[in-house]
């Protein structure tokens, strides 16, 4: 049932614009200057919040006009927003170990590195897989926006329907 309902209301078109403007903004970012990350994971989870979540309240706030209390509006946005920070945590945490392990390796290798060639090319090589790393992290990021979208739009639905059927007792 929510699941159904969940598709009626939002439907392709919110579920694709949400999510396509998500995933440009994703593929936007730069995760491979180390000094700017937590900047990065900010506007991460901003753009979470304002391009997901919020459109997916209003649409939810404008079909359920009666049936949608503030209190419940709030919980729910609260509970979305933390799920998103979860995800965008949980993929750029795995990111920054993964930059942490690769600039140790390049430490390590570039100790016993001993003509300047040896040593481009191990920073040539540090550079790829850095480049590889922050294109791993896009993609997850990416492929988790599907998810998100349409697991929050069925968490709204699944609030509200819920709510109108406790009113009703």
């Amino acid at each position: 049932f929510v699941i159904g309902t969940a598709d009626q209301l939002f439907g392709p078109k919110i579920y694709e614009d949400v999510g396509t403007k998500l995933i440009e903004t994703v593929q936007q970012i730069d995760a491979g200057q180390p000094k700017k990350q937590d900047e990065t994971l900010e506007k991460l989870k901003n753009a979470f919040h304002q391009q997901a979540v919020k459109p997916l309240l209003e649409t939810a706030k404008g079909a359920y006009t009666g049936d949608m209390k503030k209190n419940d509006r709030e919980r729910l946005e609260r509970k979305l927003n933390t799920k998103a920070d979860s995800i965008v945590g949980k993929a750029f945490g795995d990111f920054t170990i993964q930059q942490k392990t690769l600039e140790q390796e390049k430490t390590d290798l570039l100790k016993v590195c001993t003509t300047a060639q040896e040593k481009a090319e191990v920073n040539r090589e540090y550079k790829e897989k850095q480049q590889q790393a922050a294109a791993q992290l896009k993609q997850a990021l990416s492929s988790a926006v599907e998810d998100f979208v349409k697991e929050a739009g069925q968490e709204v639905v699944r609030t509200v329907e819920t709510q109108k059927k406790e009113e009703a007792k």
